[in-house]
Order: C-alpha cells, then structure tokens, then sequence
C-alpha cells in the first residue's frame, strides 16, 4: 500500500466517525486533502483537517491560502527514512505550531495472524445495551444502532468484558476498500495481560475475513511498540499541526480538538 493510498483511508475513516453527528466528507484539494462538514459549510462549521504527505511547508500555505480556511489542524506524513527534524523547522519557519507526533502504520493482511490463547474473551459488539456500555466507559457514543449485527456496517466494534464492565475495545472502520484500527484503548488497570493483543487479532481476521487486503491505524509512542508485534510496519510519521497563530481570530482549534479516530 502506498502512504498516499494509507493516508486517504485515514481521512475518509475520520469522516465517516465525524458523521456520527453531522455529515462528514473527505475530499481531495489538490496537493492536500481535507475533512469537512457537508453540505459544505465553512463559516460557522467544525474544525477542519487537511492532509499532506512529504509536502513543504511553502506548498501547504500556498493551498491552504487559497482554501482560506478559518479554523483548522494541518496532518503532514513525513515517509519513513527522512528527517522529522526538517519537516518540523520547516513548518515552523512559518508560524505552524507541532501538537504531537504519531506513528502512521499499515499491516498486509495477506500475512500470517498469529490467533491468540485466550481469544473467546473479545465480544464483537451486535446488541445496543452492550453498545451503551462501552459509550458510558469510553464516554462518548462508539457506534450506532444501524452499525450492529452487519458485516457490511461501516463500522465494526470489539470489546472485552469483566463481570459485564467493558475493559477495552477497538473499533474497525471501513475505509477507501480497506480498514481503519479505530480508538484501541485498555483500562490502565487490565493492560499488560493480553487484553490489547487479543482485541486486535479478533479485529484482524474479521477485517481479512470480509475482503480487506490492509489495515491502516495511527499508534501513540507506546502503541508503536505493540502492533509491530501484531505485523504492523510503520510507513511515516505524523505530524499534527496548529496554525499560526495570527492566522484566524476565532480561537485555537488546538483547544477544541475534534479527532475522534
């Protein structure tokens, strides 16, 4: 999979969570590409995102100038192998503001998965009491009535159980033909016993199972530790950006974050 086709699976996977509240687009603008409200509506609508990969900052103003945008995060993959470093001053010599890092990291599902003792314990999420579990433990709703019980849902939830409390659950995300490891999380106090590993090998078959060639997913530092064990192979690192700040009067978006994948 290439980090361009890697990168319009995020995007649309975004979209298609932002609409669990609105309706939601991925739409491509030329060098970058952007999340937005649709109908589109600018003024007055969500924070947006755009998505480049390996551009130069000159470039992403450039666009971004055109577009005009209000409010806004700016996503760059810098390709595995070159300097962060750069990418980062680069940004920076104008204004852009580094909110955090993340590894971008695809899995061929052509490989082997490695089924894990233990995997009866991962409940794929079909009825909605379930379902509202996990929005009062994750505290905010993971998937919609219309998501549950189908293969075809856009959509998949798994979670895993202690005495009815939901511990840890993952969501896959249909995505541009492929799939998208969507908010993989583990209580603090159930992490270190398999919980992660065992979510995700159910997760990854299932993803197999239903035509995927590839999973896509963003890892935290520690994250990135984990899924190169699962088969996961990190392809570029993410670059979450603020705008300049002199760039819009209406408030830093980085106060008011939107990213829900």
């Amino acid at each position: 999979m290439t980090i361009q086709k890697a990168m319009e699976v995020f995007g649309t996977a975004l979209a298609t969570v932002r609409s669990f509240t609105y309706p939601c687009e991925y739409a491509q603008l030329g060098q970058l590409s952007v999340t937005r409200d649709t109908p589109f509506r600018m003024k007055g609508g969500r924070v947006e995102e755009f998505f480049g990969v390996d551009l130069p900052a000159k470039n992403a103003v450039a666009e971004l100038r055109a577009y005009e945008p209000r409010r806004f995060y700016l996503c760059s993959v810098v390709p595995a192998g070159e300097s962060t470093m750069e990418s980062k001053d680069d940004f920076k010599s104008f204004g852009f503001r580094l909110l955090r890092t993340e590894a971008f990291m695809v899995r061929d599902l052509g490989l082997p998965i490695e089924e894990v003792p233990g995997l009866g314990r991962v409940e794929r999420v079909e009825a909605m009491e379930v379902a509202d579990k996990w929005a009062r433990a994750a505290g905010s709703r993971q998937i919609l009535p219309e998501h549950l019980g189908s293969d075809d849902a856009p959509i998949r939830g798994y979670l895993v159980a202690d005495e009815g409390k939901p511990v840890g659950w993952v969501r896959s995300v249909r995505s541009a033909g492929e799939m998208y490891v969507s908010n993989m999380y583990v209580l603090p106090e159930y992490r270190r016993k398999g919980i992660a590993r065992a979510l995700m090998t159910r997760l990854l078959l299932d993803d197999r199972r239903l035509g995927a060639s590839h999973s896509v997913l963003l890892a935290s530092l520690s994250g990135s530790k984990l899924y190169p064990l699962l088969g996961y192979e990190q392809i570029g690192t993410l670059l979450l950006l603020g705008p300049p700040k002199d760039w819009s009067t209406r408030g830093d978006p980085s106060q008011q974050s939107t990213r829900s994948v």
